[in-house]
């Protein structure tokens, strides 16, 4: 089993920030190119296990982009596409993406936002969705974000930035 769950978030104005692209390069690095090297990497390991398992932590902002993370949104919403072809190509092999919606982790020092659900609660929807052998697993609000964001795209958008 192979979990790619590193991921890194600037949060800035691309059109005021001088340091725009290279933190574009940063998060995408991350975000991105880490999961399909070691995707690429481990392929032959995996390959060769009967019961062989991907699982790509992404985001629900893959559903509505939040405007203070214009790259952490990009590099999520490409790994969301990279995995739905990983299980299009390597039908040998699960393929799973958890999109979580704000976790309360250290990365908020203290200060998550109150819509944040706790890690115990996460890992408990996660660990639901994998023993159902769900493939999207869609956590918390995350669920209703999906709806909502296939019925009323913009009115998605406009309540993730609100948070």
């Amino acid at each position: 089993m192979l979990i790619n769950n590193a991921a890194i978030v600037h949060r800035f104005s691309f059109a005021a920030d001088e340091q725009a692209v290279a933190k574009a390069a940063e998060e995408c690095s991350v975000n991105l190119l880490a999961p399909v090297r070691l995707c690429k990497l481990f392929l032959p390991l995996l390959k060769q296990n009967t019961d062989a398992h991907i699982i790509n932590i992404g985001t629900g902002l893959v559903y509505a982009p939040r405007a203070a993370y214009p790259f952490y949104n990009a590099s999520k919403a490409a790994l969301h596409a990279f995995t739905q072809t990983l299980r299009m190509q390597l039908p040998e092999i699960r393929v799973s993406e958890v999109l979580l919606p704000v976790v309360d982790t250290p990365w908020h020092r203290g200060q998550a936002p109150a819509s944040a659900i706790s890690a115990e609660k996460a890992v408990k929807a996660v660990l639901r969705g994998l023993r159902n052998e769900s493939r999207e697993i869609r956590v918390g609000k995350v669920k209703r974000l999906y709806i909502l964001s296939r019925l009323w795209p913009a009115l998605a958008v406009r309540i993730i930035n609100r948070l």
